[in-house]
């Protein structure tokens, strides 16, 4: 499943088209539902909030109007020897290849020497590639998206020689033996689904009773976010009601949004919509104001079609999650673990860079993506004494 994407003139990776690519990953079901959300203030004729405005607009202050926190604040303080080798373990996708290039830039700047090990996507070829990288013994290692049940032996091998092993986009990454936290792990996926409900019910002001939530089975992450914002919704809105509804993946970019229509269609009652991935807001505006629909709708790591129509405004805002603030802060990260230096701030909760995205903040070309600091090689740089 891969889409458009696309680098800067300086090679920045911007906001990947889908989060669900992005992070190289490998319930549902359904619910009841009947009123009418609004896509525009309150009215007085509106009922009574059903819902905890106040506590949700609590939660997701830290990440409205402006980025959340930079990873870490704290100078780097031994840096690794020149030319030691980083592995990096790809997946052979489309992101993969990107992704390398970001890890290319970042070891570059830090003066550290990274090595490519594609290992596809099968298990027995992610287990070859994970022996080659014990018998190569690098400095350390990163690895975003794989499965951990196909590499075990050797990620204790790994551990056991003493070599830091990094990771991200890893939902079972608390029960594994890697260095440290695992970014974008279960506990951030999580807080991404707790964002999301939070928003749905602080932008329409409590006045939605009646939220659906599309979950895409396939992708491990979502079951995790779909399920959070889903007990977020409860604990907001004890009067509210939240399906949750699947929507294949082979579908993402081919049937999303009829498959979205329809369902609405079927529940009229429904005002607003929690999405796994903002991919499937691609086309969605357009398709929901031919059938009439008026529903808002919030999708994490929007790619540049969804900042395009956020820009535009027939999509009314997503969750950006900053990727290439991901692979900077895995090499900072690991070049602290190997240092034995705690890691403090956001890096230490494994929690990526994220803010709420609306109209008025797609001051950028949408086609670039998004990124919550601009500057962000020069603040690693200057935190690892560059």
């Amino acid at each position: 499943m891969t889409r458009n994407f696309i680098c800067d003139g300086r090679g920045r990776l911007p906001v990947l088209a889908t989060i669900a690519v992005a992070l190289l990953v490998a319930a549902c079901g359904g619910g009841s539902s009947t009123s009418s959300g609004s896509n525009g203030p309150p009215k007085a004729s509106d009922p009574a909030p059903a819902a905890n405005v106040t506590e949700a607009k609590a939660l997701i202050a830290p990440y409205v109007g402006h980025p959340s926190t930079f990873p870490t604040d704290q100078p780097l303080k031994q840096l690794p020897p020149a030319g030691s080798e980083i592995a990096y373990i790809d997946a052979g996708t489309v992101t993969a290849a990107l992704q390398w290039g970001l890890l290319e830039q970042a070891a570059k700047a830090m003066g550290v020497t990274p090595v490519r090990v594609v290992a596809g996507s099968s298990a027995s070829t992610v287990s070859a590639a994970l022996d080659s990288v014990v018998s190569r013994k690098p400095a350390g290692v990163v690895i975003v998206g794989l499965d951990p049940e196909e590499y075990a032996p050797q990620l204790n091998q790994l551990r056991a020689d003493g070599i830091p092993v990094v990771a991200s986009a890893i939902e079972d990454g608390g029960k594994s033996d890697f260095s440290g936290p695992v970014s974008y792990g279960p506990s951030n996926v999580a807080l991404s689904g707790r964002l999301m409900a939070a928003w749905a019910v602080a932008r329409t002001d409590g006045k939605v009773k009646q939220f659906v939530l599309y979950n895409v089975p396939e992708l491990s992450f979502s079951p995790v976010e779909i399920d959070a914002a889903q007990k977020e919704l409860a604990q907001l809105c004890s009067a509210c009601t939240a399906r949750i509804v699947g929507i294949p993946a082979a579908k993402i970019g081919n049937g999303a949004s009829d498959a979205i229509v329809s369902d609405l269609q079927g529940h009229p009652g429904t005002g607003f919509a929690i999405l796994a991935t903002d991919e499937l807001a691609d086309g969605l505006p357009q398709a929901l104001k031919i059938a009439g629909l008026n529903v808002q709708t919030v999708g994490p790591a929007p790619g540049p079609e969804n900042l395009d129509q956020i820009k535009q405004g027939s999509e009314d805002g997503a969750l950006g999650v900053d990727l290439e603030e991901q692979m900077w802060a895995l090499l900072d990260q690991w070049a602290r673990e190997r240092s034995h230096q705690p890691l403090d701030g956001a890096e230490a909760n494994g929690e990526l860079v994220m803010q709420f995205l609306t109209q008025k903040d797609i001051t950028f070309n949408p086609a670039e993506g998004w990124a919550g600091y601009p500057d962000l090689p020069q603040r690693f740089a200057k935190l690892w004494g560059k």
